[in-house]
């Protein structure tokens, strides 16, 4: 079927929750990648709506956009536990107007963090994941009644590399 603007809120809903958590988690400079994904799928959907476009599309395409603000989310609260130090300081330069005073620096800063951020594996199962990318190899684990255990960082199981202090 199609839709109006009307019917937003009664679609949006969840949509609209994921993108405030990933807004508030940072994620456009600590998880950029998923982030921008996320918003150009929610950005999708809008669109169609206000176009009066067609409700499964815009159904899939913020379907879409909660898992990747989702994930945004996820990694911008890793990141930012990673780069605790570097994120204060930020923080208080923008505070006392680095942002303003000093823009292409400031720019330049954010562009680093959102490299370092957006580029970071911070462990996989297998040590071959890189910027974040998924593993080469799986871990299989026992399953039963619907419940697993996965024992990270046991270097006993298959595929599975030893966690690094930290």
């Amino acid at each position: 079927g199609r839709l109006g603007c009307g019917h937003r809120f009664g679609f949006f809903g969840r949509a609209d929750r994921a993108l405030a958590a990933a807004k508030a988690a940072d994620a456009a400079v600590l998880a950029p990648h998923s982030y921008a994904d996320g918003v150009e799928k929610f950005t999708r959907a809008e669109e169609t709506l206000q176009e009066g476009g067609n409700l499964e599309s815009i159904q899939r395409d913020l379907a879409e956009a909660e898992e990747l603000l989702g994930t945004a989310t996820k990694d911008a609260t890793r990141a930012a536990r990673f780069f605790a130090t570097p994120i204060r300081a930020r923080q208080r330069a923008q505070f006392a107007g680095a942002n303003r005073y000093a823009e292409a620096e400031w720019l330049d800063a954010e562009e680093s963090l959102v490299d370092a951020a957006g580029t970071t594996s911070y462990w996989s199962n297998d040590g071959t994941s890189s910027a974040g990318s998924e593993p080469a190899t799986t871990v299989g684990v026992a399953v039963a009644n619907g419940l697993f255990t996965a024992r990270l960082g046991d270097p006993a199981l298959a595929n599975m590399a030893a966690l690094g202090a930290g």
